[in-house]
């Protein structure tokens, strides 16, 4: 007896239905990375503002400095208005925003007989930001230590580091009065003792009328370097310093993100991952570590980071290529990224923005969405 084939179409039903099936059982699908580099730009830095996040650089075409927002699936160009000669020629490093979408930003160009940074500082808003000229003396000279970034809350601010004795620096901050940078003398909080212990910056937070500096004390004395990772804040006035650890053992603090609920600190602690949340100033600075899966940190290279929008906090370890996602008092999980060192880090609206710099050097826009 012959055997009877189904009709072509009930095959196709059948295989399509099978095909279904198994693929329904694989799970969800793993979100991946997107390159998003704004064409025609090196960019050097990231920062997110109450309209979306901002990619800073330089152009590649003729160096001149470039701002770029994210608006939905592409960028925007923001004008940047040079005044100055080093302006014309800046690559704009450290950029932010406060909740009413004012914009500040460091450029910087090297020039003169050494070579020197040539800081510029840029101020606006993202319809366009425009140069204030500077003295040389105000961000350099021979007393200067170098920048460490910018913030923007009440008002907004530069930090770095400037001479504070012989052979000594110190932390510096600068506030912006009308069109001038103005540093602000620093306090014994912000020195040490320049024969025995040095204070730095690594990164800087604002939220309200507090800012908050991050960094480290290293102490000097006795033939041994042990460094500690540090917390200041103030809230316009009077600066003060906590110590995130006080175990004694080899740390520093590199990153920082704030809000009212207070402020998540990210670092290294005895050659290890490490974070602290701190609450304050009404609870007394209470400092409490946050616990975190084991991950090594180089302590010459490694620079953890950090960001968070609204109870979403991510962590670039620092080394390889992976970030951790989670809340900083509940599980975090691992996420893995492109290859290359973690220049710059913005979480926002769900979605992670990552700048990279790969083996060659070269840095790149990532972005994915969380989950």
């Amino acid at each position: 007896m012959p055997i009877r084939r189904p009709p072509f179409a009930v095959g196709v039903v059948v295989v399509l239905a099978v095909a279904l099936l198994t693929g329904g059982c694989t799970g969800p699908v793993t979100p991946s990375w997107q390159l998003v580099t704004p064409p025609g730009m090196v960019p050097s830095a990231l920062f997110a503002g109450p309209d979306g996040v901002f990619a800073a650089g330089q152009a590649v075409s003729d160096g001149a400095p470039v701002l770029k927002l994210r608006d939905g699936a592409g960028w925007r160009s923001v004008p940047a208005t040079a005044v100055t000669g080093y302006g014309q020629v800046a690559t704009l490093v450290a950029g932010a925003a406060n909740p009413a979408g004012r914009i500040v930003l460091l450029g910087t160009a090297t020039g003169g007989a050494h070579l020197n940074p040539r800081w510029t500082a840029w101020v606006g808003d993202d319809a366009g930001v425009v140069e204030e000229p500077q003295t040389m003396e105000t961000f350099g000279g021979p007393n200067a230590g170098g920048l460490t970034g910018v913030t923007y809350g009440a008002e907004p601010a530069v930090v770095g580091s400037w001479s504070v004795d012989a052979g000594g620096t110190g932390v510096a901050v600068w506030r912006h009065r009308g069109l001038t940078w103005v540093r602000e003398p620093s306090p014994a909080v912000f020195t040490g003792s320049p024969s025995a212990s040095t204070e730095s910056a690594t990164a800087a937070n604002a939220f309200d009328a507090r800012t908050v500096v991050v960094g480290l004390q290293t102490d000097l004395a006795g033939g041994a370097v042990r460094q500690r990772a540090e917390f200041w804040w103030s809230d316009g006035g009077t600066w003060s310093r906590t110590d995130l650890d006080t175990s004694g053992a080899d740390g520093a603090a590199t990153d920082v993100t704030c809000s009212d609920a207070g402020c998540l600190v990210v670092g290294r602690l005895a050659g290890a991952l490490a974070a602290w949340r701190v609450f304050g100033p009404d609870s007394g600075m209470r400092v409490e570590p946050v616990a975190l899966p084991d991950r090594a940190v180089d302590r010459y290279t490694g620079h953890p980071r950090v960001a968070r929008d609204g109870p979403l906090a991510v962590i670039a370890v620092g080394a390889g290529s992976e970030l951790l996602t989670g809340t900083d008092a509940g599980t975090w999980t691992s996420v893995p990224t492109p290859a290359g060192e973690v220049r710059g880090l913005v979480v926002r609206d769900d979605t992670i923005v990552l700048l990279l710099r790969d083996g060659s050097g070269a840095q790149q826009v990532h972005l994915r969405p969380v989950s």
